[in-house]
């Protein structure tokens, strides 16, 4: 294998392994999709420029090594679990679509691709958590919410009592946001979630509830981390992944319900959720 060769699977490889990954944690998520358009547009261009057209399946293997390595087996092994990640996946396809175009055109053609380049990117950015929720919650994924029965999930008070009845027999509405300790996304909520929960507490007819799910390994309850960070939300904990699988429907968190006299109203986001329940309150729809 020549040097080239090995520059670029090594550039491919850093750019998923080390920098979107960096991203993504860091930054987030729809910053990563952005950046993964401009990687490899960049990198598809200079691979085409170095190696020419003749070697086009050659090129798209080294391009997109770090791709595969980072997005492929997962997908494979657990589709739906690897929902949150798949718009970077599909923006990094996108960038070296665009960047082959960018290396096949003229020069008004490689404006055209540039400008088509700023657009998408300015548009996914700004409706990113549109996107991220079509995919995260819609029933096209997961169990259509018609078909759950919210409180078929145990929930545990720090006692490991359960709670079900006294957390879902009221007529008032219901905001339940569901996170893991695991989950970075989750413990970034906290603030808005103590946030709601006074503005919920004011409200006389709202009540918001979190659920933190158990795992075998956790180093530290729920009701451990909650009590740690200082929040005044109410937690309960959902004794394992099992239970949302299989009564919900779902693999990923953060996932916020809003439920009224054990109906699910909405599946979404907690920022969705909470401007949903405002505005069907606002308008009367009160029952």
């Amino acid at each position: 294998m020549n040097k080239p060769i090995k520059k670029y699977l090594l550039i491919s490889v850093l750019i998923n392994v080390v920098v979107l990954s960096i991203t993504r944690g860091f930054i987030g998520m729809d910053f990563s999709c952005i950046l993964a358009i401009v990687l490899y547009f960049v990198l598809t261009y200079f691979v085409f420029k170095q190696f020419g057209k003749e070697h086009f399946i050659k090129n798209l293997a080294i391009i997109l090594v770090g791709t595969f390595i980072v997005h492929v087996p997962g997908r494979i092994l657990d589709f739906r679990s690897q929902l949150v990640s798949l718009p970077e996946f599909i923006c990094e396809l996108a960038g070296v679509i665009l960047g082959y175009m960018f290396f096949s055109f003229g020069k008004v053609g490689r404006i055209m691709t540039v400008a088509v380049t700023i657009v998408f990117s300015i548009v996914l950015y700004i409706n990113y958590n549109k996107v991220l929720d079509s995919l995260n919650y819609s029933n096209l994924f997961y169990k259509n919410i018609n078909k759950i029965t919210i409180s078929s999930v145990p929930y545990l008070d720090s006692n490991h009592i359960e709670v079900n009845s006294k957390l879902f027999n009221t007529d008032k509405y219901i905001i339940l946001n569901i996170w893991a300790s695991t989950c970075g996304p989750c413990i970034a909520e906290f603030p808005e979630i103590d946030s709601l929960y006074a503005l919920s507490s004011k409200s006389g007819n709202i009540l918001l509830y979190t659920a933190g799910i158990l795992r075998k390994d956790d180093k530290k309850t729920p009701f451990q981390i909650v009590r740690e960070k200082n929040y005044n939300f109410p937690v309960y904990a959902i004794p394992s992944w099992d239970h949302v699988r299989k009564e919900y429907g779902m693999d990923g968190v953060p996932v916020t319900f809003i439920v009224k006299d054990n109906n699910i109203l909405f599946r979404g986001s907690l920022l969705d959720a909470w401007s949903m329940l405002e505005e069907h309150i606002r308008n009367g729809n009160n029952k």
